[in-house]
């Protein structure tokens, strides 16, 4: 590891990283271009990193904000999520995992893993999380002399090609479950393999490792510390939050889509409107409960069955605002230089995120065994 020491910086630790006035226009031209022409949002990456919104990561003493993984950042992390979202959904989407993956880090790994994900982060590198398994079969970290072989794929990989060094999961028939950050190059699937109907720019693709060399220092953590609650639950707030920023764009474009078309007097438009209001409003409080939740340091099944209400609720919600944005603008909703219908793709797509009906269950499970207490 270069012995080049960490420049201090005299942040505070509750300093905020400001968001940028421009951000709005300028991601939403970048958005635009990148759904167009079904290409990574490398600007869109570097604008994010003029903001200061790729170091805000790091501890406060090495100029960062703690973005990720301090309860006394979460609020400013969210604001981020929700202005990012409601212009550029897959960018959001690259963000939360850079995020995801700098706390995961953070959270198991030891000083020197650390001090190496903190100058990895601060000399530009951009960070993700994958951990989807292959329908092929799963990554496989096994032993070689004196260090490890990763051997397999993962599916869903966003910024695939993007991201120098990702943070994977693979199985290991002694050390079992774990996390590998490593520093070893990886094939990327062919780009028709993320053929979707939207979230087109994250670049989420399969990526291949074929006994790619491991050093033990790149292993993270203990046995299914990925899967260690509450983080790997509560941490689902983030996301949610990016949804939301994109659910607000929605309400707000098509708002303004009916004043100008002097459709604004119509009770029945006034009544959706009415309904966008409440929907969001929903959202936003549930996005709230579930940041709190993760923040608090209580009973992490309280703090988990919490989460996995906001992340039922929360899509709800946004469904909700989508059928009726369509109704209020009509067909013009549809027309592909309409960001509404971008916006819309995106967030159909981003919404789907894994085992709803797991989540589900899990709630009712929560409830019913609470009613069996005395």
């Amino acid at each position: 590891m270069n012995a080049i020491p960490l420049k201090r910086a005299a942040r505070r630790r509750d300093q905020i990283v400001a968001i940028p006035a421009d951000l709005e226009a300028t991601l939403d031209k970048l958005a635009a271009e990148d759904d167009r022409t079904d290409s990574a949002p490398m600007d869109a990456l570097k604008y994010l990193v003029r903001c200061g919104a790729a170091t805000a990561v790091l501890p406060a003493a090495l100029g960062g904000a703690e973005f990720g993984w301090s309860p006394q950042a979460s609020a400013s992390l969210c604001d981020w999520l929700r202005r990012i979202g409601g212009s550029h959904l897959s960018l959001a989407r690259l963000y939360e995992g850079h995020v995801n993956a700098f706390q995961l880090i953070w959270t198991y790994g030891d000083a020197a893993q650390r001090e190496a994900v903190c100058r990895y982060v601060a000399e530009g590198g951009w960070l993700g999380v994958w951990n989807a398994p292959h329908p092929g079969g799963p990554l496989a970290l096994a032993d070689a002399e004196q260090a490890f072989v990763l051997d397999g794929s993962k599916a869903y990989a966003s910024g695939a090609g993007l991201i120098n060094r990702p943070l994977v999961t693979a199985q290991h028939e002694r050390l079992g479950y774990v996390m590998v950050w490593p520093s070893c190059g990886y094939q990327v699937g062919a780009k028709d393999e993320w053929e979707m109907h939207g979230m087109r720019a994250s670049v989420t693709l399969p990526v291949h490792y074929r006994a790619a060399h491991v050093d033990p220092v790149e292993i993270i953590g203990e046995d299914n510390s990925y899967h260690r609650e509450p983080h790997f639950t509560a941490g689902a707030w983030r996301f949610l939050a990016a949804q939301l920023g994109a659910g607000e764009r929605l309400g707000k474009l098509a708002a303004q889509a009916l004043v100008r078309a002097g459709r604004d007097g119509d009770p029945h438009q006034r009544a959706r409107m009415a309904e966008v209001a409440i929907a969001l409003e929903s959202a936003t409080q549930w996005v709230e409960c579930a940041r709190r939740a993760a923040d608090g340091d209580g009973a992490s099944e309280e703090a988990t069955h919490t989460v996995r209400m906001a992340r039922l609720a929360v899509e709800q919600q946004l469904l909700a605002v989508i059928q009726r944005v369509h109704r209020s603008v009509g067909l013009a909703a549809f027309r592909r230089d309409n960001p509404i219908e971008r916006i819309v793709r995106d967030l159909e797509t981003y919404l789907r995120q894994p085992v709803p009906d797991l989540v589900r269950d899990k709630v009712g499970e929560h409830v019913l065994a609470s009613a069996r207490r005395p």
